[in-house]
């Protein structure tokens, strides 16, 4: 079955990027499949027992259980809104809260801020492929050591300013 959902970057699992196979994009279990993107073996994909795994080529294509990754909660429609995920440590698995799938982000312009701040935060921000506070860290192009980090109610932390986005 083919699906016109939009593309998810992983920031779960080695923090990796997932993408579609290409376009047009392919679902499992009436889910999207999505491959990573800098290893062709890597799948973030909805096993048939309901649950969100990352996992290989050949577990894939048997559509079994197997996986790096899994998440805990059963029967989420969309990767980005589970909650928990339990990563392999050799023979058993264990939850790690840090752990989150989060949209891919394009490049953000920021723009109208004034004051005393109106330099550090004005700017383009582009992401760099980590998660913050299960939200995509981006960083502002002219100032490498400038990321904007958002809290867990949503507001913006930056080491000089607050802004709310």
């Amino acid at each position: 079955r083919r699906s016109s959902a939009g593309m998810l970057r992983d920031c779960v699992c080695f923090a990796a990027s997932f993408a579609t196979p290409g376009p047009p994009l392919f679902c499992v279990n009436k889910q999207t499949l999505l491959q990573k993107k800098e290893d062709p073996n890597f799948w973030l994909r909805f096993t048939s027992r309901g649950r969100w795994t990352v996992s290989s080529t050949s577990s894939k294509d048997a559509n079994d259980d197997r996986g790096w990754c899994k998440s805990v909660e059963k029967g989420v429609a969309d990767p980005v809104d589970v909650l928990r995920w339990r990563v392999s440590v050799g023979d058993t698995f264990a939850v790690q809260d840090g752990m989150a799938v989060c949209r891919y982000v394009q490049p953000l312009q920021l723009s109208g801020a004034t004051g005393p701040c109106e330099a550090l935060i004005n700017g383009g921000y582009e992401p760099v492929g980590q998660v913050y506070n299960k939200r995509s860290l981006l960083r502002k192009r002219d100032n490498e050591q400038k990321m904007r980090m958002w809290s867990q109610d949503g507001l913006c932390l930056d080491k000089q300013c607050w802004a709310t986005l």
